[in-house]
């Protein structure tokens, strides 16, 4: 090969590098945009790599994140498991419901979505996992609930006081049809003594 072409492929590698780091830079600028909590494992459930929307969610910072294996940021560790375990046979899982414990102990409802990632081969190599927290959701629909049961009872209340309120209607109307008849009665009785005299 001519000193030439030995230049040549050194600069071709040199542009090549500058892509690469520039993508590189692109991947870790728009990753650490994202709102949405993101995290790469390996295939033994170990953190490879994670988001600052992850480092935030946790309450930890980058270095308290990496190596750290993720299941154990979850309350229902075995549950997570057979999740990853799906993961190996098929191609993307979507929300599935999880609690997350933060460094704080707090407890997150989260939603989880993951895509395996594999070699050319078909080789299972890890995950992609996408965590949503769905805390405000969740309280949401309590106090939906809450309300439901609320307005249930008042209604039921209502309902109690209509009924009673029926019944003494009805039981009204009843003496009411009662009394007709007994002034009816009286009536045809005082005709008939009227008649007598």
């Amino acid at each position: 090969m001519g000193i030439k072409n030995q230049k040549l492929l050194k600069k071709e590698i040199e542009s090549l590098k500058e892509d690469l780091d520039g993508l590189e830079r692109y991947i870790e600028d728009f990753s650490s945009f994202l709102p949405l909590p993101i995290c790469i494992i390996n295939f033994l459930g170990f953190i490879a790599d994670a988001n600052k929307a992850f480092e935030s969610l946790m309450g930890l910072g980058r270095l308290e994140i990496i190596g750290k294996d993720l299941k154990d940021f979850f309350s229902e560790k075995s549950k997570f498991e057979k999740m990853l375990e799906e993961i190996e046979k098929q191609k993307i899982i979507q929300d599935k419901e999880f609690v997350v414990i933060t460094k704080t102990k707090e407890q997150i409802p989260v939603r989880v979505s993951c895509a395996g990632r594999r070699e050319e081969g078909g080789t299972y190599v890890g995950s992609f996992v996408a965590i949503v927290n769905i805390r405000e959701l969740k309280d949401y629909q309590r106090n939906l609930e809450e309300q439901v049961k609320e307005r249930t009872k008042k209604l039921e209340e209502k309902i109690e006081e209509l009924e009673r309120i029926n019944r003494l209607t009805v039981g009204r109307e009843l003496k009411m049809i009662e009394l007709k008849k007994e002034i009816e009665r009286f009536k045809e009785e005082l005709e008939k003594y009227e008649g007598r005299q």
